[in-house]
């Protein structure tokens, strides 16, 4: 039986709400009376409200499948939480994802690595989506907008974990001043006959990517 602890999604936010005041003024030296305006001061007050979009939900996002060898599980019946995302920048954004797994130097996981690890035995489990040896996929769906958006259709359908970060969801700008997103990814793996048996990792980073901001 192989047990596959998946999935340590990795989430990044890409900004967050920050307010910044100043205030100017001067005391007087004393309560005297004294012609209009002769003791009055200001004291503006400058706020900024950075661009920011951050997930908003998947505080938990890990993910467990438990498979024999020879079969084939995924996460579609699970209750797994969708993952949502608000945005203040009207401008639209989109998703990226990157392979973001342990392995036999990183045991908190190193970008880019899409590998299912077995710490204990150091086997893996390949990403992929057919063949006779093992492999792993996900897929995306979208759940809710409030602009138009969609799912790059190579990620609509179960598609291996990309090795650099890559676009998988796209949100539309909107005239509203702010905007929110849900959507849900499901994992599937597959182990072959001759899979040793072990507990193995591997994890997907999703980031945020804010349109026009060059990244």
């Amino acid at each position: 039986m192989v047990n596959i602890m998946k999935n340590k999604i990795k989430y990044l936010p890409i900004g967050i709400l920050t307010l910044t005041t100043a205030v100017s003024g001067a005391a007087l030296s004393s309560a005297r009376v004294a012609a209009d305006g002769e003791n009055e001061k200001s004291s503006p007050v400058s706020v900024t409200v950075s661009s920011a979009c951050v997930f908003t939900s998947g505080a938990s996002p890990s993910t467990s499948l438990s498979i024999y060898a020879g079969n084939t599980s995924n996460t579609e019946s699970s209750d797994k939480d969708a993952i949502s995302i608000s945005c203040n920048n009207p401008n639209g954004f989109s998703v990226k994802a990157v392979g973001y797994g342990p392995d036999a130097q990183h045991s908190e996981g190193v970008e880019g690595n899409t590998a299912l690890y077995d710490s204990l035995n150091g086997n893996t489990i390949a990403t992929g989506n057919s063949g006779t040896d093992s492999y792993w996929s996900f897929k995306a769906k979208m759940i809710y907008s409030s602009t138009s958006a969609s799912i790059v259709p190579a990620y609509t359908t179960y598609a291996s974990v990309p090795s650099e970060p890559t676009e998988i969801a796209t949100f539309a700008g909107t005239t509203s001043s702010s905007m929110v997103g849900i959507f849900r990814t499901d994992y599937q793996v597959y182990a072959s006959p001759t899979q040793p048996a072990g507990s193995y990792e591997g994890a997907v980073k999703y980031t945020i990517v804010p349109s026009g901001s060059g990244s």
